[in-house]
């Protein structure tokens, strides 16, 4: 299942006092989180995503995804301890001016489809990278 979710961070929110938002997983694996960025953040806007204390994405704890009109995405394999699960998503934003909002979007998978689900994706993405360098463009 995709859960889909957006979360406005005011100007001039801290880390420390970060927009939180949360959405319950019903299903047993977490496969992909993108996030879109819409134009005009530059960064400045920073999202995480948790499952209680400990951070989903990105995988290294205490930095966040940022970006500016792009779609940033995460292909992971992460096994929900409870259901339905609770995920968090936070967001702080570093722009003194402007409000900026991020598109989040959740893959969910139960166990059984979970697996070939990564695998497939995975290999898919190699072979776009090897025809990218091949051809030295994007497809």
């Amino acid at each position: 299942m995709l859960y889909c979710l957006e979360i406005t961070v005011p100007a001039n929110t801290s880390k420390e006092d970060a927009v939180e938002k949360e959405v319950e997983i019903q299903e047993d694996v977490i496969v992909k989180v993108s996030i879109r960025f819409p134009p005009g953040p530059s960064g400045l806007l920073k999202v995480a995503v948790f499952y209680g204390e400990e951070q989903i994405t990105p995988f290294h704890e205490h930095e966040w995804i940022a970006g500016d009109d792009e779609v940033v995405e995460d292909t992971l394999y992460f096994k929900c301890p409870e259901k339905p699960c609770p995920i968090t998503i936070k967001a702080y934003n570093l722009d003194e001016a402007y409000d900026h909002t991020a598109l989040v979007r959740i893959l969910a998978l139960n166990e059984e489809y979970a697996l070939p689900h990564v695998a497939a994706s995975s290999a898919l993405k190699a072979i776009k990278e090897f025809f990218r360098k091949i051809w030295g463009g994007p497809l």
